[in-house]
């Protein structure tokens, strides 16, 4: 899907990373960061073109309990981002919930996030 990207770079991280988050005893920290991660290993797999495993990831956190808009955001765009080539209304339906979600909780709309989603 993109033609550079230092996505592999992050794999040898990643199940360190993982070992680490598990290490942590606070329950509400650790979901937290395990939040973090999977939005992260998200982009990984978009950028690798494994579409379904970030889709799955994206669904994950979207579904989630934990109610961390922010990333919620973040899962919401990455998800329209994998249906860009293949359909690309889902695609911007999926990308102009993840401004609403921007929106809601009053990022400006001069942000980085907010940029970059409504450039996609």
């Amino acid at each position: 899907m993109y033609d550079e990207d230092d996505s592999n770079a992050v794999a040898p991280f990643a199940k360190e990373v993982e070992r680490l988050i598990n290490k942590v005893e606070q329950k509400y920290i650790k979901d937290c960061l395990y939040m973090q991660y999977k939005e992260r290993i998200a982009y990984k797999y978009l950028s690798s073109d494994e579409l379904d495993e970030c889709r799955e990831i994206c669904n994950s956190i979207l579904n989630s309990e934990m109610e961390i808009p922010m990333i919620k955001a973040v899962a919401q765009g990455c998800l329209g981002e994998s249906y860009l080539y293949e359909d690309p209304l889902l695609a911007e339906t999926h990308i102009e919930c993840a401004l609403n979600f921007l929106e809601n909780i009053n990022v400006p709309r001069k942000s980085q996030k907010f940029f970059a989603f409504k450039t996609t």
